[in-house]
């Protein structure tokens, strides 16, 4: 299997989550042997076909969402992983435009991705190897390295893992996965849209209690 597709949910977005399925089931019952396991509102939600496998991990926020991205990372068996948040938007070709690159000779691809905040303010944003965190620059409104947005090898991604973490999950897996990847294919084309919102603070969709994610 070349592509794991990781996402998680919570019970309370399972509308963002199911469209955002029905996209993907889309893209995958394009391709052959398409089998389904688990509907939205199940805990675990399996998409395979004979190249690729989308999982998606669902519970009312007892978990981390550190805890959660790990135990999916584990449950993964794609060549390559990515991970998917469940209030973005593929773009309709993201699985090909993945599966298209994916070759022994890299560790990751480096994508940029459209955002916007409440539906307007549309911004561009950039996560590639061996870039920093910045803002303003090579034409971007956001500059990023290699996050968890980035389709990688999903070897060096369990070599870097994830905490259990509330908060700052995604920031920490990623410092250790840039001392890992060593070689990028680049992804000239927008791979999808970061669909940010203001309107939902952070500690409601990640079930944070207090500052320190306890």
């Amino acid at each position: 299997m070349k592509l794991s597709i990781l996402i998680a949910t919570t019970t309370d977005r399972i509308g963002l989550f199911n469209e955002l399925l029905h996209k993907f089931d889309k893209q995958l019952q394009e391709r052959l042997n398409w089998i389904a396991k688990g509907n939205a509102g199940s805990d675990v939600v399996h998409r395979i076909t004979d190249e690729v496998e989308l999982i998606a991990l669902c519970d009312d926020k007892q978990m981390s969402v550190g805890r959660k991205r790990q135990q999916l990372l584990d449950m993964a068996r794609g060549e390559w992983i990515v991970f998917f948040d469940d209030d973005d938007d593929p773009n309709e070709n993201y699985v090909q435009m993945i599966l298209d690159r994916i070759s022994p000779e890299y560790d990751c691809m480096g994508i940029k991705v459209k955002m916007t905040t409440n539906g307007v303010n549309e911004q561009t944003c950039l996560h590639r190897y061996g870039r920093k965190w910045a803002e303003n620059q090579e034409g971007y409104n956001y500059v990023r390295p290699i996050i968890h947005f980035n389709p990688v090898r999903r070897t060096l991604a369990l070599k870097a893992g994830f905490k259990d973490l509330r908060f700052g999950e995604d920031r920490d897996y990623s410092d250790r996965l840039n001392k890992l990847v060593k070689k990028e294919i680049f992804i000239d084309e927008w791979l999808f849209h970061y669909r940010y919102s203001n309107k939902m603070p952070h500690n409601l969709k990640y079930g944070i209690k207090n500052k320190y994610g306890r």
